[in-house]
């Protein structure tokens, strides 16, 4: 069990953290109308992951973590996802204040993936166009995209999950957008062209994971700009 500022990078950490507070609930007794509570919470910080192998070390890790705890599948919204992308590449071309405008026209895609409650949330709120800043606290705080010492953008909107599907489907999805916005950022239309078209792609699988977790399912494909 790490420290909240241990990781390395290297492998995964389960790791303090001072937003995360209470217990893990491990069962409910019906006829007490009761639950259970044994161990801490804590934050789970993977190593850097890299392509299709990346994806697949988190889906087996995830899937005997939920199943060694028997966690049924769903959504935590005591919880967020938090997701980081590397963009070196986006700093060779522009600047921060450059890249926020180009995230802008995803924004209301992102948050309408997300609960309600986490646009406004002190931890994750959208960013006000009119009154954005560059730096690690985009507009102040924590906004649902920051900047880190990293050299990554982290996207940090999303409600904690309990599915595998939906947390690798998340993770594809904030990396595509990464990928438009490179592309938007070049003027390679189409390369910006097939990045919206694997957005919109996983859209469709993030719609289906709604549902599945008892979401409304509509489309936010339509607010992808």
């Amino acid at each position: 069990f790490q420290s909240a500022t241990s990781s390395s990078g290297k492998q995964w950490d389960f790791k303090e953290d001072s937003s995360l507070n209470g217990n893990i609930i491990d069962s409910y007794d019906e006829e007490t109308d009761e639950y259970s509570q044994d161990g801490d919470v804590f934050e789970i910080a993977s190593p850097i992951l890299v392509g299709r192998s990346g994806v697949e070390e988190a889906k087996k890790l995830l899937t005997a973590l939920f199943s060694r705890y028997e966690v049924e599948s769903g959504e935590d919204v005591n919880a967020g996802l938090h997701v980081h992308h590397e963009i070196k590449d986006l700093y060779e071309v522009a600047t921060e204040d450059e890249i926020v405008m180009a995230y802008l026209p995803f924004q209301e895609s992102l948050y309408y993936l997300v609960d309600d409650w986490r646009s406004s949330s002190e931890y994750c709120r959208k960013i006000d166009p009119e009154s954005k800043t560059s730096g690690r606290g985009i507009g102040g705080g924590h906004s649902g995209i920051i900047f880190t010492s990293y050299n990554t953008l982290e996207f940090r909107m999303k409600e904690g999950l309990t599915s595998v599907s939906a947390i690798l489907n998340w993770i594809k999805y904030t990396q595509n957008i990464v990928d438009a916005i490179y592309q938007r950022l070049t003027d390679n239309l189409q390369k910006q062209h097939e990045a919206l078209e694997k957005v919109s792609e996983i859209t469709t699988y993030l719609m289906l994971d709604m549902q599945g977790l008892g979401r409304d399912n509509k489309t936010a494909r339509e607010r992808i700009k």
